[in-house]
């Protein structure tokens, strides 16, 4: 009998497949990872309305809604009907050196793109 999944899976795209290679054989995990920070020094920053703003834009983007699974051992990929977030994430930081510290210990984790963290 064969699983249903609630939204439509899409075979991967040869780039896509070749990435997933990469990942899959590769002693470092973290290749593709690609965070992204912005500083706000003093300065005020309307968080709601930068909430308001991705939204917007994860409701525009479909590839930002991208995830994938793993079915009958085959990668699959799907999107998310919506995404929303509640409240952007903020890290504030004593110093910038304690700033670099933190971006380096997360630059060597691995993006969890099988368990959501796209």
């Amino acid at each position: 009998m064969k699983k249903e999944f609630p939204c439509k899976l899409y075979d991967l795209i040869p780039s896509q497949q070749t990435m997933y290679l990469m990942f899959k054989y590769t002693f470092s995990k973290q290749i593709s990872q690609i965070p992204t920070s912005f500083c706000v020094e003093d300065r005020d920053l309307d968080f709601d309305l930068l909430t308001k703003a991705l939204n917007i834009v994860f409701e525009r983007n479909d590839s930002l809604r991208l995830r994938f699974i793993k079915v009958d051992k085959q990668l699959k990929q799907y999107f998310l009907p919506s995404f929303k977030m509640s409240k952007v994430p903020c890290k504030y930081f004593r110093s910038p050196e304690q700033q670099q510290e933190f971006f380096e210990k997360d630059a060597k984790k691995p993006v969890k793109f099988m368990k959501d963290e796209c």
